[in-house]
């Protein structure tokens, strides 16, 4: 552990996820002191009023060096809001600080992480970026240990419109119109978004039409596992949703609209949070093992509490494995991919305990779960 007694910094502290990240820090970690920041310190303020031995500040990430008017030494920095300029990162890692980022996507992790490894940290510098915080990752990794040669890994997500999500769990609509790369068959390919459709069923039952879709789990897997395919897809528990948005990314028009002008349009089409709606995730992985004989595995992953809670409880997992809170050794210095965490049976146990269902089992293909 860092000292008896770490200190956390949680930027974007007050917000939908940050909050969360905050109060199960405070509740499993109740020796750490938290400092919830954000630009508003009066928001910042408010939450660590609710919660022992945390205060509030003020921290814009727009700032050329965020941290400057720290007054009080930090053992690590979480970064629950977005980064642009990579400016808090920057800090964090001159300062010597340990760092947690859960909110970049594709393009932006890779220059992030290249720009982190030139500036060789002498405290971990963790990327969780990959979906929920790097949760599905973390054990698809996990699992694909068991199997000698992986041939495919599939992600499978069903977004709840009304699940209760902040405003940047939505930046993602506006690369929807735009083709990405993925590695398919051994090789790095262009692959077009909103295709490849394929018909899953979720653990809750439901079976919904899920397309093919940009996250950075379509870098990090590959280069994990070995596996020679991955795709992610993203599904809608609106059917009405998934017709509009097809239709108007594969006709053109969503790429037209990608301006800031229509960004309220295209923001509201899909960001509608309501109370709360749970979060479910498929982890599909085949392979061969020593023996050649054919492998496959499925993990469901579902959270009632929603998208904001997983992501939460990947955060905080993060976080204890960083500074050695859960009570192992810390992370050593440098470069960390959050799906590489060490004690994955351990997350696990963390993750049921925290209300998530995750099932695994092993044997022939859903039948009805089918390509087209």
């Amino acid at each position: 552990m860092t000292s008896d007694q770490p200190r956390i910094l949680i930027v974007g502290g007050y917000g939908v996820v940050g909050a969360q990240i905050a109060r199960i820090l405070a509740r499993r970690s109740p020796q750490a002191r938290l400092l919830i920041a954000g630009r508003s310190l009066e928001k910042a303020r408010q939450l660590a009023a609710t919660l022992p031995g945390s205060e509030g500040g003020r921290i814009d990430v727009g700032d050329a060096d965020p941290l400057a008017s720290l007054a009080m030494k930090i053992d690590m920095v979480v970064a629950a809001v977005n980064d642009p300029a990579n400016a808090l990162m920057k800090a964090a890692i001159r300062r010597g600080i340990a760092y947690l980022d859960i909110t970049r996507w594709t393009e932006r992790l890779t220059p992030a992480v290249l720009e982190a490894a030139a500036l060789a940290p002498v405290a971990p510098a963790v990327f969780a970026s990959s979906w929920m915080a790097s949760v599905p990752g973390m054990i698809a990794i996990h699992l694909a240990a068991d199997i000698a040669e992986v041939e495919r890994i599939d992600l499978s997500i069903l977004y709840a419109l009304k699940d209760n999500a902040g405003p940047n769990s939505v930046e993602y609509a506006d690369h929807l119109a735009e083709p990405f790369m993925a590695f398919e068959a051994g090789a790095w390919k262009a692959v077009r978004p909103f295709t490849g459709p394929k018909d899953i069923r979720f653990p809750g039952g439901g079976v919904h039409r899920a397309h093919r879709f940009a996250t950075p789990d379509l870098v990090t897997l590959p280069a994990a596992t070995g596996a020679r395919s991955v795709a992610v897809r993203l599904a809608y528990d609106d059917a009405a949703t998934v017709g509009l948005l097809g239709l108007l990314v594969r006709s053109g028009v969503w790429k037209a609209i990608s301006g800031s002008a229509f960004e309220q349009f295209r923001r509201s089409l899909l960001f509608n949070p309501g109370p709360g709606a749970p979060h479910e995730v498929v982890v599909e992985i085949e392979g061969r093992d020593t023996s050649a004989a054919a492998q496959h595995i499925v993990a469901t992953i579902r959270d009632p509490h929603g998208q904001t809670h997983l992501t939460a409880l990947g955060a905080v997992l993060q976080v204890e494995a960083a500074l050695g809170l859960d009570g192992r050794t810390p992370r050593t210095p440098g470069v960390h991919l959050g799906e590489t965490l060490q004690d994955v049976d351990g997350a696990i146990a963390f993750l049921r305990a925290e209300g998530v269902e995750i099932v695994v089992t092993r044997g022939p293909q859903d039948r009805q779960a089918s390509s087209r």
